[in-house]
C-alpha cells in the first residue's frame, strides 16, 4: 500500500514544434535516472511525447497548438524515486513549456507547486 498521489496540471502548454526537442530530454532524464519513472523501458521506446508520458502513466489533454494539460493518479510515486517526484520530471520540460500550473497532492493534501513561465520553473512549498 502506498501514498495516494494526484498531479494536477491546470494549464501545461507544450506547443506542438518543441514536442520532439521535449521528448529527447525526457528520455535522456530516463536513461540518467530511471527511478524516477515507473516504466522508464516505455519511455526510452515511445516515438513521440505523447507515448513517453503514457506509457509511465499519465494522462495527456492535445490540441492543435500541442499538449495543453498534463496530470498523474496512482497510489504511489515511482519505487526509486526521490522525494521531490515528479518535479525532476517537470524540471526537464520547463525548457520547452510556455506556460504551466502544476500542483502535487500527497494522500489529498497539497504538498507543493510549480509554475512554469518561458522555460522558467519556480517551486511553491506548502
Amino acid at each position: 500500500m502506498g501514498i495516494l498521489v494526484d498531479v494536477k496540471c491546470s494549464s501545461f502548454i507544450l506547443p506542438e514544434s518543441v514536442l520532439d526537442p521535449a521528448l529527447a530530454a525526457l528520455k535522456a532524464l530516463a536513461e540518467d535516472r530511471p527511478g524516477e519513472f515507473h516504466e522508464p523501458d516505455g519511455v526510452l521506446e515511445a516515438t513521440d511525447l505523447l507515448g513517453a508520458v503514457n506509457a509511465d502513466g499519465w494522462e495527456v489533454e492535445r490540441d492543435a497548438n500541442g499538449l495543453t494539460r498534463l496530470w498523474y493518479g496512482g497510489d504511489k510515486a515511482p519505487h526509486d524515486s526521490d522525494e521531490e517526484w515528479p518535479r525532476s520530471i517537470f524540471e526537464t520540460l520547463a525548457p520547452f513549456a510556455t506556460a504551466g500550473a502544476v500542483e502535487v497532492f500527497f494522500d489529498g493534501e497539497r504538498a507543493w507547486a510549480l509554475r512554469l513561465a518561458d522555460g522558467e520553473l519556480t517551486v511553491e512549498s506548502d
